[in-house]
């Protein structure tokens, strides 16, 4: 994640996750995750596109902590989700392998 923004935000985006203060996420029908911070700010990442090409409402015109926060979330969900999910279908072959927010 570093490499697609800089070790900086991925430190204040883990923080800030950490302490109960990162996005609430929603993924729509499409793929698209969606994060909405407290503040207001929005960030949208559409799948197929690279980090720094996903929408955000905040001013940054580059990579912003709000859109590694949504990447960084959305792992955590996603993890969870599909440790669950393992979990029930035990026996029934290997899975796909771990989503990574470079992807």
């Amino acid at each position: 994640m570093a490499a697609l923004a800089n070790l900086g935000l991925v430190k204040r985006a883990l923080r800030e996750i950490e302490q109960g203060k990162g996005p609430k996420l929603v993924e729509e029908e499409d793929g698209t995750v969606v994060g909405t911070f407290d503040d207001g700010v929005v960030a949208r990442l559409p799948p197929g596109k690279l980090l720094r090409d996903c929408p955000c409402s905040c001013p940054s015109t580059a990579v912003c902590r709000h859109r590694v926060a949504v990447a960084l979330a959305y792992k955590t969900v996603f993890a969870a989700s599909e440790g669950a999910s393992a979990a029930t279908r035990a026996g029934e072959g290997p899975s796909e392998p771990p989503w990574s927010p470079g992807a």
